[in-house]
Order: structure tokens, then C-alpha cells, then sequence
């Protein structure tokens, strides 16, 4: 799904591809997204510097910077999607020339087939309409025929998920863990409310029942485009609750662009009432404080993140051949576990082999004490490695001229990089022989993780309140530093 762009990217244009040339396809993803944002909002508003100030406050969300500057989310592509099928249908709404309508049909067909949420997005907005335009009595077989059509399209992705996906897992994956459901629903509750999505949780939410209530109950007249979008983004974030799919705060990003055209309708006229005026404020001071500190945040965090994950395999590729060449040393990345760790472990093999290593030069394990399972990334248990981390077996330790890496992939929050006690704690045992500097990454600042460090006063390592974890709160600086055992 994600990959499809890189890949004909690499066999069109270069075997030996680089960053640029992935981050290419951001640029131009962003700048017709732009173009389509831009075109839509024009539709309600003839205010340019509002148009723009929408954009430049969406694209600083955390949720955008999130997807869009790492690789592979499928969310920045569902995203482009949505967009482009709502600019094709105002478009026909405008003239009423069937091509617009085939190419909104084709736009949300393909964003259909990324992933279960956005079937459940369009489906719901096809049934909202053809009930919501049958109620008014709107007769216009070609949108009628439009919304069915989307309607079948996500039936049949709907019977193809259980027949080919269900038995492997699917849906029923989401939410397993440790916690129990309310645990789990509370907490994603509270992030969404607070940190990355409050303008979903204290606005689109409740106009979408508010709306269910003028139309069904005061009998107003419905509005069949904008509060089947309502409805539709409404069940997207409702989905995510109850499949309990939640802690990354990208999740809901493709509801962004779903709920503007209702948002820009409606809240003309409701803003006149103090309760939507003040649910906005809210969420607007919200966004300000928790959720574009964020985002800033992860900006620079995926800017700096791969450029220094690779001069530091560049450094241990060097270093192993002119240290060691005829032995084979081990690479521990220092909190990083053998099943939730498995990917990390996997990526860091593949960047050492590209860099002109052996696995016979090296090998990767972990000390974390953590059982190897097929729990997490089970795919690559099958794939054969010559490495230990990837095996059944007792816990390794770190020998004589072993490396240590500390990286923000460590689970324990004690290892990270920006722990000054724990790296000072090392020096007896460790040399260390190379780091990184990431002068201009923006610290992870915002109410939350002010409020993770008053919960974390006199906490335990380990102790939890209400189900939240009191760890101190992260900078989450993306160094790596590079120890090796005296």
C-alpha cells in the first residue's frame, strides 16, 4: 500500500536510490494537497489569509508532520485521497460535468483498499447520503448511482477483508495487550481529547450528534454532503474506540480533510452559541499548547532520526572492520528487546549488510532479558538470520569489545540518550567512541509531558497511576551514542 510509490520510483528511475528521491514524493504529495485544500476552502470562504492560516494549522498538527516525514504511512496517502475526492465532487456539484464525478469515484475507490478505516468512512458517507437525499426527496440519479456505487466498493472490500485477512488476524490483532479495555479506552480517549486530536473529540464529535438530533428529532432539514461527511468521520474515530486502536497520533489525520467542508458550513451559524464558541476555544488553545508543540517536535525528530541512524552504522561499519577484522563482535542496542525490538533489530542488520559488512562480521543481541516470540512482526521469523538476537535462548552478556548503542528506540526510559546520570554511569565499564548532535531538534515540550513529571515525583521504575505509566518525561532528542565494553 505505502510502498507501491517508492518501489516504481526505484525501478523508473535508479537501482541505488537515496533519500531525496523518496522525500520527493512527499514534496509533491504536500504540494497537491495544498492545491486541493486551497480549491475546497474556497467554496466557503472568500477570506485567502483564513484559507491559508487553516493550512499552515493543519500542516503543524502532529498528526501531519508525523506522517509526513517518515516513510511508508499509509495515512499521508488516504489523506492526498479524501482530499482529491471531495475537490472532484464540489467540482461537479459546480458544473455539473460527469468526468469530476468518475474521478471522485476512482479517488475514493483506491482510498478504500489502504486500510479498514477508510472503507468504514466512505461506506457510512454513501449510506448517510442515499438515506439523508431519500428523505428530502433529491432526485439526482448520477449522485445516487455515485453513492452506490461507493457503497458496493466498500461491501466488497468488507467480504475480501474476512475471507483473506480475518483468518490472519486482522481487526481482532488491534487492542491485545497487557491493559484491560477500559484502561485502553481511557487512555486513548485522553490523548485524543488532549494531545493530538481535541478539535475532533470537542467539536466534530458533538456536531455530528447534534445534527443526528436537528434532523431526526427537531425534523430541520438535512444537509445530505455535509452531514454525511459529519457521519462518516464520526464513525472513522468511533471505529478506532472500538477496535481500541490508538497511541500513535497520526490515527485520525484523514478526518481532517472529511470534516472541513461540514465544519466551514456549520459553525457559521452555530458559533452565534456559546457552547460552540467555547467547545472551539478550547480545542483551538489545545492544538496551540499540546498538539503543534507536537508537531514541531516531530519535525525536527524525523529530520534528524535517519540522518543519524546513518552515520552511525557508518561508523560501526568502519569501526568493526579496522577494530576487528578477525573477529566477530556484538552490537546490543542497550533497551531495545529481541520480540518488541524485533524490526529495529532487523532495520539496523539491513543498514550494517548495505554498508559492506558480513554477518560474519558481526552479530546482533539483546540483554533486555525478553523472550524472542512471533508476537510482534511475525514475518520475520521466517525469514532466515545469521544473527542471535533473532533466536530462542538465555540471555546474553556483554563481553569485551561488544558495542553499546543508545538510541531513542529503548523501551526503558532510564536508557535513553538524554539520561546524562545513565550515559555517566557507563564511562567505568564503556568507551565511548562516537555520538551524535542534533543541534537544532525541538524537545518534546508540551501540558502533557509537564503532567507526566509532577506524576512522576517519588514514582517507582515500573509504577503506574490509573493504568498510566509515572516514568519522567522525554526530550526524546533522536542521538545515538556508541559504546564499547573495556
Amino acid at each position: 500500500r505505502a510502498f507501491y510509490k517508492y518501489l516504481l520510483l526505484e525501478n523508473l528511475f535508479t537501482k541505488n536510490p537515496t533519500p531525496t528521491l523518496y522525500y520527493i514524493v512527499h514534496a509533491i504529495q504536500f504540494f497537491a494537497l495544498a492545491f486541493f485544500l486551497t480549491r475546497i476552502l474556497k467554496n466557503y470562504t472568500s477570506n485567502r489569509k483564513l484559507i491559508y492560516l487553516v493550512i499552515v494549522f493543519l500542516t503543524l498538527t502532529a498528526g501531519f508532520t508525523y506522517s509526513w516525514f517518515r516513510l511508508h504511512m499509509v495515512e499521508r496517502d488516504i489523506v492526498l485521497l479524501l482530499a482529491a475526492f471531495l475537490y472532484c465532487y464540489l467540482r461537479y456539484q459546480k458544473n455539473q460535468k460527469l468526468i469530476w464525478l468518475l474521478f471522485a469515484t476512482v479517488a475514493a475507490n483506491i482510498a478504500i483498499y489502504y486500510k479498514e478505516f477508510p472503507s468504514i468512512l466512505i461506506g457510512t458517507y454513501a449510506v448517510a447520503y442515499l438515506v439523508l437525499s431519500a428523505r428530502n426527496r433529491e432526485d439526482d440519479k448520477r449522485i445516487r448511482i455515485f453513492n452506490i456505487t461507493l457503497l458496493i466498493s466498500a461491501a466488497i472490500y468488507l467480504v475480501l477483508y474476512a475471507i483473506l485477512v480475518l483468518p490472519l488476524g486482522g481487526i481482532r490483532s488491534y487492542g491485545v495487550g497487557e491493559y484491560s479495555s477500559l484502561e485502553v479506552l481511557t487512555k486513548n480517549f485522553l490523548n485524543y481529547l488532549f494531545v493530538s486530536d481535541p478539535l475532533i473529540i470537542l467539536v466534530v464529535l458533538p456536531l455530528t450528534f447534534w445534527r443526528v438530533y436537528r434532523v431526526f428529532i427537531r425534523k430541520d432539514v438535512a444537509q445530505p454532503f455535509h452531514d454525511s461527511l459529519l457521519a462518516a468521520s464520526s464513525m472513522y474515530v468511533i471505529g478506532h474506540f472500538v477496535l481500541k486502536v490508538g497511541g500513535d497520533v497520526h490515527y485520525l489525520q484523514p478526518v481532517y480533510i472529511t470534516v472541513l467542508p461540514p465544519l466551514f458550513y456549520y459553525l457559521r451559524e452555530y458559533l452565534r452559541q456559546k457552547p460552540w464558541k467555547y467547545a472551539l476555544t478550547l480545542s483551538v488553545v489545545l492544538v496551540l499548547v499540546n498538539t503543534i508543540p507536537m508537531g514541531l517536535h516531530y519535525l525536527t525528530f524525523f529530520k534528524y532520526s535517519p540522518a543519524n541512524l546513518g552515520t552511525t552504522v557508518e561508523f560501526l561499519a568502519r569501526d568493526i572492520k579496522e577494530r576487528s577484522p578477525k573477529s566477530r563482535p556484538s552490537i546490543f542496542l542497550d533497551g531495545v528487546g529481541r520480540t518488541t525490538g524485533k524490526w529495529t533489530y532487523f532495520v539496523f542488520s539491513e543498514h550494517l549488510l548495505y554498508r559492506g559488512l558480513t554477518a560474519g562480521e558481526f552479530d546482533l543481541r539483546s540483554d533486555t532479558g525478553e523472550e524472542f516470540s512471533d508476537a510482534y512482526f511475525p514475518y520475520l521469523g521466517k525469514i532466515p538470520t545469521p544473527f542471535t538476537v533473532f533466536e530462542k535462548g538465555p540471555v546474553p552478556e556483554i563481553a569485551k569489545g561488544d558495542y553499546l548503542v543508545i538510541s531513542t528506540h529503548s523501551l526503558d526510559r532510564n536508557k535513553a540518550p538524554d539520561n546524562t546520570v545513565y550515559l555517566k554511569s557507563l564511562e567505568s565499564s564503556y568507551e565511548l567512541l562516537f555520538r551524535t548532535q542534533s543541534r537544532f531538534a525541538i524537545p518534546l515540550i508540551n501540558l502533557k509531558e509537564i503532567g507526566r513529571y509532577f506524576i512522576s515525583i517519588g514514582a517507582q521504575p515500573g509504577e503506574r497511576l490509573l493504568g498510566v505509566s509515572r516514568h519522567k518525561p522525554s526530550p526524546q532528542i533522536p542521538d545515538y551514542y556508541v559504546f564499547i565494553r573495556k
